[in-house]
């Protein structure tokens, strides 16, 4: 469903080449697609048509005066040429659709034409699609729905679906979405299936199968104002990316999380600014696939206690800021860790109001970027990094910068022939640190940090 002033085809709908059939690309807004290689007949079943039960989704759209006289489509065949391409665009990957097995009804009356619906006025809209066939793919079908404020979708079979990326995306007036009839045995992608529902406060997911989903990217980004989710259902044994899931949930207060995460190589992002989730219990995690852990618990500024026991991390090569701006974590045992194949940890703990971090099973060996790994850590008073190799590391700018209750600090064990920028490394420290270095390093520390104590 796509509301527009003209006909030119929507965001997300299909660019096809009319010779073949062949799906060719997708319209992103400026008319271009990017290259998609696959017949149209992998989008929808139409086989044994009279076969096929009734499919009905029933919406409730509100038009402002605004929208008023803009043409909806809804699952429809139009036929515009594109004008950069030359070929034509088929709205949400749905070319066999006609009046022979389509119905529209608009307020319980039924619409005369199958494609499309103009508004005249402002107000409430009840509209009811009908078809007999199936979909297999439902990406982007409600993408910036924006004057959509329900979705029933209790009469609408899913059993063939394979793909739901991106189909609730931006449907930034919906509050509640039950999506308790939805079959999502057959889904293997539901990346950003929700990102951006900015006004969305409830989620039934409890029938959610998701055994063959191998990407979960995104999938509740942006959901700014929900407060908790059952995930209970879900079954996460195949899928391989995590990356931005509950990302920027703000309001996001309680998350019970039994993952089985075996197979995921990306986690970045995944609670990122999450600033209202107090605990988590990420036991059930097996991270040992797990390639990007960069900014995943960034900006959780009220995360008290979270349970990494069962992390194993040594084939993590990003954990930039993974803890940053993470204020009121108390206790954190890293002592699980394990590190040898990391490259960077720049803003590492920056932000971080712990006063003790023990961090001696660290491996350093392979990190060059240490660069605001402990910037304005201000309550930081003990700090064991007597296992940090730093041969290979080439940036150290900013990194103890800040911690103004430090007052001594063993870096005799650093090996800094290789760092390029240590600017204001104990910037904003107390003057009576005691900084204790090797004496080849000795004349290098004085030079570039001449306001600060050292001893050997």
């Amino acid at each position: 469903m796509h509301l527009l002033d003209i006909e030119e085809g929507s965001l997300g709908a299909p660019i096809l080449n009319l010779i073949n059939n062949q799906v060719i690309g997708y319209n992103i807004g400026n008319h271009l697609g990017t290259i998609l290689k696959g017949a149209i007949t992998g989008f929808i079943q139409v086989n044994q048509i009279e076969n096929i039960k009734i499919n009905k989704i029933i919406l409730t759209i509100k038009v402002s005066k605004e929208d008023a006289n803009k043409t909806i489509y809804f699952l429809d065949n139009t036929d515009v040429k594109d004008f950069d391409t030359d070929q034509y665009h088929y709205h949400d990957n749905l070319k066999e659709l006609n009046k022979d097995n389509t119905k529209l009804y608009i307020d319980n009356q039924e619409y005369p034409f199958s494609k499309h619906f103009t508004p005249k006025i402002e107000g409430i809209y009840t509209i009811q699609l009908e078809f007999r066939f199936q979909l297999t793919d439902c990406s982007y079908m409600f993408y910036f729905c924006y004057n959509l404020i329900n979705i029933d979708l209790s009469y609408f079979d899913s059993s063939k679906v394979k793909n739901m990326s991106y189909m609730f995306a931006l449907c930034i007036n919906l509050i509640h979405l039950d999506l308790s009839f939805l079959d999502t045995s057959n889904v293997t992608s539901m990346n950003n299936m929700f990102c951006l529902c900015k006004n969305l406060q409830m989620l039934n997911l409890f029938s959610f199968k998701t055994i063959n989903v191998i990407n979960m990217n995104g999938m509740f980004s942006d959901c700014t104002n929900i407060k908790t989710i059952n995930l209970s259902s879900f079954d996460t044994k195949n899928v391989q990316t995590m990356e931005n899931m509950f990302s920027l949930c703000k309001n996001l207060f309680k998350l019970d999380l039994y993952f089985d995460t075996r197979n995921v190589i990306n986690m970045s992002h995944m609670f990122y600014f999450c600033k209202s989730l107090r605990k988590l219990d990420l036991t059930s995690f097996n991270t040992n696939k797990v390639i990007d852990m960069s900014k995943m618990f960034c900006l959780c500024k009220n995360l008290f206690t979270v349970d990494l026991s069962s992390f194993d991390t040594k084939n993590v090569i990003n954990m930039s800021y993974m803890f940053s701006e993470c204020k009121n974590i108390i206790n954190l045992d890293l002592s699980s860790f394990n590190t040898k194949n990391v490259s960077d940890m720049n803003h590492f703990f920056s932000g971080c109001d712990i006063s003790r971090l023990n961090l001696s099973s660290f491996n350093t060996q392979n990190v060059t970027n240490m660069s605001f790994m402990f910037y304005y850590c201000k309550n930081l008073k003990q700090l064991d990094i007597s296992s940090f190799d730093t041969r290979n590391v080439r940036n150290m700018a900013y990194m103890f910068s800040g911690c103004r209750y430090l007052k001594e600090i063993d870096l005799s064990y650093f090996d800094i022939k290789n760092v390029t920028n240590m600017k204001s490394m104990f910037e904003g420290c107390i003057s009576t640190l005691k900084i204790k270095v090797n004496k080849p390093s000795l004349i290098r520390f004085k030079r570039e940090n001449k306001r600060n104590y050292f001893i050997l």
